[in-house]
């Protein structure tokens, strides 16, 4: 089935994500440089995606091609709770000239989010405790513009364009989001014999993460938020455990979409980044807007 049967593209000005609790008002690029680190764009071929034929059977994988996206800034923060929808107030680029062909965003922002508090057995989610955020913004290459624009759009822009028109209604399309975590000096660490097994792994994105798609200024933006806090209780201990040797740590985070049919592959990264020796300790908190979006 030809994927691009099964877009329902999403109109110009149109945006949403859970309609659960309304995304707190943090300003984001009220931050300026502040909250800004030294990170640095990783390839795209440094990281093995699915390939077909018929991937369920024979599990192939093979180094992606170039990332449709970017990476502009990443940016380290505290909040008092968990920060949504931040893509209404950040900075954007100057929006990109109709090309036609695919409806696919200009701008990607994931932001990773991890609570600073050990989770406790009955403590469920933490979206309302105290939270730790890496904020990645990305701007779409010119060679993915080309791509979604043209006759023959590749299966990674086809799958873009179904994720931003579909992801916040339709569960499906959602949980086809990954993220790839890894340490490049993973065996210099010392860390537990089992943790290497989760060294790279892609890691689905579903009921932890929230979607927002829309458009401002003529500009059109997809947000993924991972809340860490809505991960498993053993998953969650992990992450905190960690916590104290984050800047031990040489990190690379890249983010992909999931293809699973012949149409849907190969799979080709969103972006990544690497981020070497963070001290998670030094960063700025996010100060709420002092106007409410309208």
């Amino acid at each position: 089935m030809n994927m691009l049967n099964k877009l329902n593209p999403l109109k110009d000005g149109q945006g949403g994500g859970s309609e659960e609790a309304p995304p707190p008002p943090y300003d984001l690029a009220a931050l300026g440089e502040s909250a800004r680190i030294k990170a640095e764009e990783v390839a795209g071929s440094s990281f093995n995606v699915r390939t077909g034929p018929n991937y369920p059977k024979n599990g192939h994988k093979a180094p992606s091609a170039d990332s449709l996206f970017q990476l502009v800034s990443v940016d380290v923060f505290r909040t008092d709770q968990c920060a949504l929808h931040l893509a209404e107030r950040i900075s954007l680029p100057p929006p990109l000239q109709s090309a036609g062909g695919l409806v696919v965003p200009q701008l990607l922002l994931v932001t990773v989010a991890v609570p600073q508090e050990a989770p406790g057995l009955f403590s469920g989610s933490q979206d309302n405790r105290p939270t730790l955020t890496a904020a990645y913004t990305f701007h779409l290459t010119r060679a993915a513009q080309e791509d979604a624009a043209s006759a023959s759009p590749s299966a990674a822009a086809q799958l873009l364009a179904r994720y931003y028109a579909r992801a916040m209604s339709d569960q499906e399309v959602k949980k086809t989001f990954k993220m790839i975590g890894r340490a490049r000096n993973f065996d210099s660490l010392r860390f537990p014999g089992w943790m290497k097994r989760f060294n790279g792994k892609p890691v689905i994105i579903h009921q932890s993460g929230e979607v927002f798609a829309g458009s401002r200024d003529g500009v059109r933006y997809l947000e993924e938020d991972v809340l860490v806090g809505r991960w498993s209780l053993w998953a969650k201990q992990g992450v905190h455990v960690l916590m104290p040797r984050y800047k031990e740590i040489d990190a690379e985070i890249g983010f992909v979409l999931q293809g699973t049919d012949d149409d849907e592959l190969p799979e080709t990264m969103l972006g990544g980044a690497r981020l070497p020796f963070v001290d998670v300790s030094t960063f700025p908190e996010l100060p709420v807007a002092a106007v409410p979006l309208s």
